[in-house]
């Protein structure tokens, strides 16, 4: 018994085929070929999983961390990257304690950093051996301030993520003395913060008053490294 091709068996399942070569095709089925019978069902079913994929479509989640991987990258850069640190303005560590509960112990800490119009305000939650980082990131110079699609990421473990349409963002790692994230906030600039875990904080109320107040300076006059 002649066998017809693969490509023939295709081109029948897509019904590219003339009448007459469908024709043949369909009489070689119906005279009981298992091989070629095998080889159709095959094909039909590659036929209703590619007609399936195009309605597929990825999480959300998913989607941010592969921009994030493609952005951290930075494939055929034709000239390096700056990337200016953020300064601390205000850490509720560095705030005296409210009187009659000063032995209290607060297991989270509120941080605030600042570059020009930039903003990230955080929140660090400290588990046994773990630290949760949620924080959200803020440009004062647009209407919707909360920066979305921001890629993000915690140098220290190597871990990335992409910032909501809120411009949210969240890590759950073990503990560190000193953690690093970088804001990738154009093609050509990256914002850097440094995250002081320790108890105590250098940043007086006297810095964060000063801070606060200096609404003068732009994202271009940054430190630049």
């Amino acid at each position: 018994m002649k066998h017809f091709s693969m490509q023939e068996w295709v081109d029948f399942v897509r019904g590219v085929v003339s009448e007459e070569q469908h024709l043949a095709l369909q009489k070689h089925l119906n005279d009981g070929c298992s091989d070629c019978q095998k080889l159709l069902e095959t094909w039909k079913n590659v036929l209703e999983c590619a007609g399936r994929e195009k309605f597929y479509q990825p999480p959300e989640a998913n989607v941010r961390i592969a921009k994030a991987q493609f952005a951290m990258s930075h494939p055929n850069q034709a000239r390096p990257r700056e990337f200016y640190y953020a300064d601390l303005v205000f850490d509720s560590y560095a705030q005296p304690a409210t009187p009659g509960i000063r032995s209290s112990l607060s297991l989270a800490r509120q941080l605030v950093f600042k570059k020009g119009r930039y903003s990230v305000d955080m929140r660090l939650e400290f588990q046994p051996g773990r630290l949760a980082i949620v924080g959200q990131v803020l440009d004062f110079g647009q209407a919707n301030s909360a920066l979305g699609d921001i890629p993000v990421r915690l140098l220290a473990y190597k871990q990335q993520t992409t910032t909501s349409h809120f411009g949210e963002f969240q890590f759950d790692v073990e503990r560190m003395e000193n953690l690093e994230l970088l804001f990738v906030m154009s093609e050509e600039r990256d914002l850097m913060i440094s995250i002081p875990l320790s108890q105590g904080s250098s940043l007086t109320p006297t810095d964060v008053t000063d801070s606060l107040g200096d609404r003068k300076d732009s994202f271009d006059d940054g430190k630049k490294v």
